[in-house]
């Protein structure tokens, strides 16, 4: 019986611990290594649409979308949650460079927060073009 009320005790208090993790924006569970994989096509240039909705999905599911799209601001710097912010925004800032190719991490090593680096990709790899989205309809349509 004791066994009993220990195991459940013991899952109570791992339910808990869980809850807190998922409630709580500027905790890393243990499991939120930096360096697992994103994706498995790093970013090179061509692929930047895939790319992104890979890492929107990959952060929004750790609830830290909101370092890269603004919603989770950098609070002053001294204010009580500063250190415990710097460090998530670290971590998510690594998450993102692991997940580029070499050539282009390079690039983007000295931005200053996750959000500066989200920012600072999206002008240089989203922006659509033109000429290829017209001979891609193209092929689309011959196929029809």
């Amino acid at each position: 019986m004791d066994e009993t009320n220990t195991s459940a005790a013991e899952a109570q208090r791992s339910a808990e611990a869980t809850s807190q993790y998922e409630r709580d924006v500027l905790l890393i569970h243990p499991s939120e290594n930096s360096s697992l994989a994103l994706t498995t096509s790093p970013l090179d240039g061509t692929n930047f649409l895939a790319w992104q909705r890979v890492v929107y999905v990959s952060l929004g599911t750790k609830m830290k979308l909101g370092f890269i799209d603004g919603s989770f601001p950098r609070p002053a710097i001294g204010s009580i949650n500063f250190e415990s912010w710097r460090r998530v925004d670290l971590m998510v800032t690594s998450r993102i460079w692991n997940y580029m190719s070499k050539d282009i991490v390079e690039s983007f090593m000295f931005c200053a927060t996750s959000r500066d680096l989200w920012l600072a990709i999206q002008p240089r790899y989203g922006r659509s073009n033109g000429p290829m989205v017209y001979k891609l309809q193209r092929k689309i349509s011959s196929v029809s």
